[in-house]
């Protein structure tokens, strides 16, 4: 057996090469069988280890250069077969004292105020995983509510989808009624209902029917003249039909009739002009305004 001191060799001893048997109990301090104070240890151990080969010189010396206190691996950690780590755990009988070896306090200060920061960073950390915890489960709400209202938002867009096809097709038919409208809209005069008669009163069915039929007697009679002031004024002076106060006079002042030829094709469309609007204004309630959004509807459904 050899024994050394700071790293060093002092010298060596005989003993029998047996090697520790396994299944037995291991003491330290006293005598394994028979325990009493005259074979108790005295002195002070730290760090005892054993090995299960036989260090060499140098690694010894190494090991006694890092100090006692080191907190290097133990380069022999794999045949290292009893820690001291181990050993401080286990069952103790009689005086057992804990202690710092002087040389290590400063050490153990150091170890402790690192783990007294690691214990106040793993706090701190702590309380950021919660955090973070409680802004998950914020976000995944929040996520969810936002899922809830794409749902909405998709449902809303087929409905809306839904409504353009919907505008699409009615769109097709008001381009349909445009062509109608292109055909006839140029024979309505709106201005007649800017006379006083009509300014502010609601169109009634009678009204309606007046409309499309003030002509049927009277616009026979017209054809081959020439329409000026003097016969429309001659006109009103010699209509005794029942319905002359309601007739559009103001109609045959337009330009397509004003000092031209009044034909057949002017009587047609002067008889025909309302039929097929004078139904739709019945409940219109025949403002300037009224009247000032008509021609512009029909100046654009002309145009």
């Amino acid at each position: 057996m050899r024994y050394y001191a700071d790293g060093a060799l002092l010298g060596t001893l005989q003993t029998p090469g047996s090697a520790i048997p396994s299944g037995h109990s291991f003491t330290l301090g006293n005598h394994a069988t028979y325990l009493h104070s005259s074979y108790a240890f005295g002195g002070e151990m730290f760090q005892l280890n054993i090995y299960a080969k036989e260090l060499s010189g140098e690694e010894i010396k190494r090991m006694a250069d890092a100090g006692m206190c080191s907190t290097k691996e133990d380069e022999n950690e794999d045949v290292r077969v009893l820690k001291w780590e181990d050993i401080v755990k286990k069952t103790r009988t009689g005086t057992v004292t804990e202690f710092i070896p002087d040389q290590c306090v400063e050490e153990v200060e150091r170890r402790m105020d690192l783990l007294a920061e690691c214990q106040q960073s793993l706090e701190e950390s702590e309380q950021t995983l919660k955090e973070t915890v409680k802004k998950k489960e914020i976000i995944e709400q929040t996520l969810n509510q936002t899922q809830t209202k794409l749902n909405s938002t998709e449902l809303q867009l087929e409905n809306v989808s839904t409504n353009l096809n919907r505008i699409a097709d009615n769109l097709q038919t008001t381009l349909k009624q445009l062509k109608k409208c292109n055909q006839t809209s140029q024979s309505w005069d709106w201005d007649l209902f800017s006379l006083d008669i009509y300014v502010n009163t609601t169109i009634s069915s009678e009204v309606a029917e007046q409309l499309r039929s003030s002509w049927d007697n009277i616009a026979e009679m017209m054809i081959g003249f020439t329409i000026t002031d003097q016969f429309i004024t001659f006109l009103k002076h010699i209509d005794t039909d029942e319905c002359s106060e309601e007739r559009p006079w103001t109609m045959l002042h337009t330009k397509r009739y004003l000092n031209k030829v009044f034909t057949r094709e002017d009587a047609n469309s002067l008889i025909t002009m309302w039929d097929e609007i004078s139904g739709s204004l019945v409940g219109v309630k025949m403002t300037r305004e009224t009247v000032k959004l008509l021609k512009y509807i029909t100046k654009n459904c002309t145009d």
